[in-house]
């Protein structure tokens, strides 16, 4: 495999870090539009009509695929935890920046942990 085939391999795991924690605040954001809605009908209705329940499902769509042509060239006992430890962390301070969940020391203290355990995964691996 040439270096060009994995570096654009671990640009793929990027976007596709970034499309997942786009993907899961758009749909948030969608869902606390419609947490007073009831009737499936008018769920359905203003869904169809919501730019974030959209942004979020070509997200989703724009993370599998990424994911999907990753893994052609970055193995998946690496891509995985990347793409879910960081799109963790990703949305963790997106999260309070967006949404104003507060981050305390504990979370902080938990994205540390995180940030560590990626290093140490990623520490020493070949890949090939």
């Amino acid at each position: 495999m040439g270096s060009a085939q994995l570096i654009s391999g671990w640009l793929l795991l990027a976007l596709a870090i970034v499309a997942n924690v786009i993907a899961n605040i758009s749909l948030k954001i969608a869902a606390v539009s419609i947490k007073d809605v009831t009737d499936p009908l008018a769920i359905a209705l203003r869904l169809a009509t919501q730019a974030y329940f959209w942004a979020g499902l070509v997200s989703c769509g724009v993370l599998f695929l990424a994911f999907f042509f990753a893994l052609r060239s970055v193995p998946v006992s690496l891509a995985y935890p990347i793409v879910t430890s960081l799109a963790t962390v990703g949305l963790t301070v997106l999260d309070a920046m967006v949404l104003a969940t507060p981050i305390g020391l504990t979370r902080i203290i938990g994205i540390a942990f995180v940030l560590v355990g990626i290093a140490l995964v990623l520490n020493g691996t070949a890949v090939r």
